[in-house]
């Protein structure tokens, strides 16, 4: 796990989580961005930070409503998903 936080002077503004093996899974599990602090760089400067330290070439990710034009700006490939749940879950 790779865990990222974004400040400015001293205020916690994002926050990124990636779940990798370290040679070919990676999953961002989380990407956090303070409301008045979006559109500054502080999302992509994040992922860019997750592929450096992580030295993979990709990620996945299950984007949440409202934030598909933010990963859409971003160099990616559409791929067909799905959300597993357990049986209970109906």
């Amino acid at each position: 796990v790779l865990a990222l936080v974004a400040e400015d002077r001293g205020d916690v503004v994002g926050a990124a989580q990636l779940l990798t093996d370290g040679s070919v899974v990676a999953y961002l599990g989380l990407l956090v961005v303070a409301a008045d602090a979006r559109g500054a760089g502080i999302g992509p400067s994040l992922i860019g930070e997750l592929f450096r330290r992580s030295g993979l070439e990709r990620m996945d990710l299950l984007s949440e409503d409202g934030s598909t034009g933010f990963y859409e700006s971003l160099p990616h490939k559409t791929k067909p998903g799905y959300r597993l749940y357990a049986e209970s879950s109906g």
